[in-house]
């Protein structure tokens, strides 16, 4: 049975299956296919098997829109990938570099095109220097991935409404996301407790929680509720979902650099 993977946004598994064959994510080099000459449509590059954390999927979609989808592989259940939806836009080919525009929250990424694959040069810190290679040519879905969520219409009418003041907590977690704000206005989302998604500065605002990634230079938003945050989109976390507050015992937490 195949396993569908759906963290972020609906994608439609069917027909593309993200190298998830019987509920493993095989990315393995007797999958990859000689590497084409030019990019095209449902063309799949993938982070070369051996990290022992994580893989990053390219899918490049037509009319210049691409997906990038993160999954996270957890060593003592390899058979569950846990999936989620990074970025998402239209593309533009400048020389040896693609732009990559992203139409949810308007930052921008680029890939280096080489010889022996794409090169991540900007984007979250964690993404930059991943190499991917050609995996595959997918079929093509019967139905395209869709944001059902409109965050900005939300966000604009809590900004407007008079709201009691909510108590910020130092902590929120939702699924295998961490969120942790510091006193120094400092802040690191996780995934799994070891992969720093995001990290950089945060301030509120009312309500509104903003913490500005500090490799893209983008805000990120979240509603400050009285029992947890609700992303208004935070990074990974496109549908919009409720963070629950999170008490820890601060003094275990290890720094990743």
């Amino acid at each position: 049975m195949k396993k569908k993977v759906v963290i972020g946004l609906i994608f439609m598994f069917s027909t593309v299956q993200w190298g998830i064959c019987s509920g493993q994510l095989s990315l393995n080099s007797q999958t990859r296919h000689n590497k084409p000459s030019k990019i095209m449509p449902w063309q799949e590059y993938a982070t070369e098997t051996g990290n022992e954390d994580y893989d990053l999927i390219l899918l490049f979609l037509p009319d210049n829109q691409y997906e990038l989808a993160f999954y996270y592989i957890n060593p003592k259940f390899p058979d569950q990938p846990d999936g989620l939806t990074l970025s998402m836009g239209m593309y533009e080919t400048k020389g040896s570099m693609l732009i990559m525009h992203d139409k949810l929250l308007g930052f921008q990424w680029c890939v280096q095109r080489r010889e022996d694959g794409l090169l991540i040069k900007s984007g979250f810190q964690f993404m930059r220097e991943n190499l991917l290679t050609f995996y595959r040519t997918a079929q093509e879905p019967a139905d395209k991935t869709q944001i059902k969520f409109d965050y900005r219409t939300r966000l604009v009418k809590e900004k407007s409404m008079q709201q009691p003041y909510n108590s910020l907590s130092k902590s929120y977690s939702w699924n295998y996301f961490k969120l942790y704000l510091e006193n120094d206005h400092s802040y690191r989302l996780l995934h799994h407790g070891k992969v720093v998604i995001s990290e950089g500065i945060w301030s509120r605002e009312g309500n509104i929680l903003t913490i500005t990634d500090s490799a893209l230079k983008t805000p990120f938003y979240g509603i400050i509720l009285p029992d947890g945050l609700e992303s208004m989109l935070l990074p990974g976390l496109y549908r919009g979902p409720v963070l629950n507050k999170y008490e820890i015992d601060r003094s275990s937490l290890v720094r990743q650099e």
